[in-house]
């Protein structure tokens, strides 16, 4: 009788093992699922042109532009062809908890790699009450949404090609992927 009570009693024992095992696997499993599923989202490429910000950051957003095998960037004003692009524009809307101040700012524009040839481009600004053409940032207040629990800022930049002075410096641009960084700082606003 003693020997079947040992049997029995490491026979429950190898299953309450067993189960604590099998436990231990399914929360480790659930926990590399979720850690997953987290870091996924947050490598997300994110197309939204909302940008929510706090007051001192500064958040920086890199735009790129593949033109297409048959497209050309052109002049602004220049006679525009089917495939032609004379100006590219990005719109964002910025948030902010309070009532406060931005500042956007294009910070780099490069042509393929080469950062020399950015003087062949007018920046524009533009917010919903002006725009500062040739210049690279501008500064705005945030307007209170209605019924909203934030300010915010609609900021515009469109960049235009400058007519070229020679056509070797027009054909270094051509097929080029462009390479934008634009710049959005909230500040308290100062009355």
């Amino acid at each position: 009788m003693e020997e079947l009570n040992s049997i029995t009693s490491s026979i429950f024992h190898f299953k309450s093992k067993r189960l604590l095992v099998l436990i231990l696997l399914g929360f480790v499993s659930i926990n590399f699922g979720i850690g997953y599923s987290l870091w996924d989202k947050a490598n997300q490429v994110v197309d939204d042109p909302i940008i929510d910000i706090g007051v001192g950051a500064v958040i920086q957003v890199s735009e790129t532009l593949n033109p297409g095998p048959n497209q050309k960037l052109i002049p602004y004003g220049a006679f525009k062809g089917a495939n032609d692009i004379e100006e590219f524009i990005y719109t964002y809307t910025v948030r902010l908890n309070k009532d406060g101040m931005l500042t956007a700012k294009i910070n780099r524009l490069l042509v393929g790699e080469d950062a020399t040839l950015t003087h062949m481009f007018t920046v524009t600004v533009i917010d919903e009450n002006r725009q500062v053409e040739g210049e690279n940032q501008l500064t705005t207040s945030f307007q209170k949404e209605a019924e909203a629990e934030y300010h915010t800022a609609v900021i515009t930049f469109r960049i235009r090609l400058n007519h070229p002075t020679t056509q070797a410096e027009y054909l270094a641009i051509q097929g080029k992927r462009i390479n934008l960084t634009f710049t959005f700082t909230a500040s308290e606003k100062t009355d």
